[in-house]
Parts: C-alpha cells; structure tokens; sequence
C-alpha cells in the first residue's frame, strides 16, 4: 500500500517541512528527538515507579508475615504455663518487641516510597531541563538552515 501526499507520515520531516510557512520553520528532526527522548524518560520514569512499587509491597509483606508471627507467639505464649503475672510480662516484651518492629518497617517503606519519589523527580527535572534548553535551540537551527538556504539559492 502507498502513501498519497496527503496520508503522509506524520513523522515525515521533510513533509511536515513542506506544510509550515518558512516563517515557523522549526527543525523537525530536532522536534521529534525530543519527543523520542520525552517517551524514553516518561518510560524509564514509569520503570523506576513500577520498581518502587513492587518493593513498597514487598516490604508491606514481610511487614505482614513478621505480625502474624508474631501474634502467633502470642497466643502461645498466652496459653502456655505460667503464673498471670508471667504471661502478662512476657505479653509486654513480646508487643514492645512487635511495635519496634512495625515502627521499623513503616520508616524503611517510607524510605523505599521518598527514594522513589526523588528519583523520579531527577528523571522529570532532566527531562525538563533537556527539552527547554533544546527548545531553545531549535528555532535557531532553523532559522540559520533558512539563512544558509537563501545563500546558496
């Protein structure tokens, strides 16, 4: 199947060239560089994402099992022999020991959900910081290809 002129590709730069007066003249091949270089940060951004929510629920796991262990013990500890006094001690370590550790595993998902967030942010603050300076830079491009055009013309 062929293309007619009109059902061009869209990344077709000499095409989309062809549409814009000289007056907007962009470099096009410039444009779509960025907009490939934004979908490889917006992947690597959903990869990084992906990975910290996977570990989140890794430790929100390892979280859950340490806990059913842990009431399990509990109840041992409860219904095993001893004076009431004995269970009602042992009962006091074994929660102390419990929250310690669930104080502990919320600061490392926390930490695991803050390293997420920054490493994200630096992938959208590159991203960001690339494309405007190459926004920057592309009118200029095109405005010195137009100029070097007319000279040889």
């Amino acid at each position: 199947m062929t293309q007619s002129k009109n059902t061009a590709s869209f990344f077709d730069t000499q095409y989309l060239q062809n549409l814009m007066p000289n007056r907007y003249a962009f470099d096009m091949s410039a444009v779509l560089e960025l907009y490939r270089k934004n979908v490889e940060a917006f992947t690597e951004l959903q990869q990084v994402t992906v990975e910290g929510l996977q570990n989140v629920a890794q430790c929100q796991s390892t979280l859950m099992n340490e806990l059913v262990q842990q009431n399990t013990a509990l109840t041992q500890q409860l219904l095993g022999e001893g004076t009431p006094e004995e269970k009602v001690a042992r009962q006091a370590d074994l929660i102390k020991t419990a929250y310690e550790r669930s104080v502990t595993s919320l600061r490392e998902i926390s930490d695991v959900v803050s390293k997420t967030g920054t490493e994200a942010g630096e992938i959208l603050n590159a991203r960001i910081t690339d494309s405007l300076e190459t926004l920057g830079t592309v009118p200029a491009k095109a405005a010195k290809a137009e100029k070097t055009a007319r000279k040889a013309a």
